[in-house]
């Protein structure tokens, strides 16, 4: 069962598959609108977890900590 995203915890590293697409990263911030900054453990390139999630949930989503 995927992981909540109200549940993700600043310095914790996660793994997110949505609509094929997989991502290792870990939580940089949780902004007050609650939105969170997310850092690509590959790329290093930061970006928001609403980026990934902007298009819904498809039937392959996951979150899990890794």
């Amino acid at each position: 069962m995927a992981l909540s995203l109200s549940s993700l915890q600043t310095g914790h590293t996660y793994r997110i598959r949505n609509y094929g697409e997989e991502i290792e990263f870990v939580v940089i911030d949780i902004r007050a609108d609650t939105d969170i900054e997310a850092k690509h453990l590959q790329t290093l390139e930061r970006f928001l977890l609403s980026e990934i999630t902007r298009y819904g949930k498809g039937p392959d989503y996951d979150l899990r900590e890794i």
